[in-house]
Formats: C-alpha cells, sequence, structure tokens
C-alpha cells in the first residue's frame, strides 16, 4: 500500500531527538516552526496518522515565541479544514505573554474550540 505507519517507538525517539535539539538552541524559542512541523510531519496519513484519528496538541509555553513564524496563525490554520486540530496553550512560568496564547487559542472553529490556561 505504499503507506508507512510508525511505530510508538519511532515516535517517541523522533520527540527525543526534536527535544534535544531544541534543549540546545541557546534560548530560542521556535513555537510557530513547532506548530509547522506537527502540521506538516506529525498530522498526516502519509506518516502515519489515522485518517479519523483524534487531533490534539497539548502546547506548554511561556508564550515568549522569538524565532521563525509567529504561533497563532499556524495555530489558526491547524485549527481549520483538513487538520481540524484541537490546540490547547498551557502557559507555564512567571512573566507569560498571555496575549501570545490568546493568538494560539483563538477561536476560529466551533467544531474544535482552542483554549489556554495559565499556571504560574
Amino acid at each position: 500500500s505504499g503507506s508507512h505507519h510508525r511505530s510508538s517507538t519511532e515516535i517517541v525517539n523522533d520527540i527525543k531527538t526534536k527535544a534535544t535539539y531544541m534543549s540546545n538552541s541557546a534560548g530560542a524559542t521556535a513555537t510557530g516552526p513547532a506548530l509547522e512541523y506537527c502540521r506538516d510531519h506529525i498530522f498526516q496519513t502519509s506518516t502515519g496518522m489515522r485518517a479519523n484519528s483524534r487531533r490534539t496538541i497539548l502546547l506548554f509555553t511561556d508564550g515568549r515565541s522569538n524565532r521563525g513564524p509567529s504561533p497563532g496563525p499556524v495555530a489558526q490554520q491547524l485549527n481549520q479544514h483538513p487538520y481540524n486540530v484541537a490546540v490547547y496553550a498551557l502557559g507555564i512560568g512567571q512573566n507569560i505573554n498571555v496575549a501570545e496564547l490568546q493568538a494560539i487559542t483563538k477561536p476560529r472553529s466551533t467544531t474544535n474550540p482552542l483554549v489556554y490556561f495559565i499556571f504560574q
């Protein structure tokens, strides 16, 4: 059939690789590119996502993205057809940029509302 379904081990290893890259990025916070990666590589049936599966992103952030495109428009794109991803943003830490969390979770769809929470 030509489609490749990734095993749980492959997915976990991919996340570990990306987390290692993120921890070595010298203070840069690339939330927009991270969401683009999810859009382009994770939420695709060609990479193993089931066509009718529930799609959710749980984003932990201080809302201080400083590299790449703004995360708000990317999150809004994910919330629309054909992706239909529910995005939940959890504000973590001190001095959270609430405006960025609101931009990420600005509702565009009644089917998949976006929500943010703040924990300080």
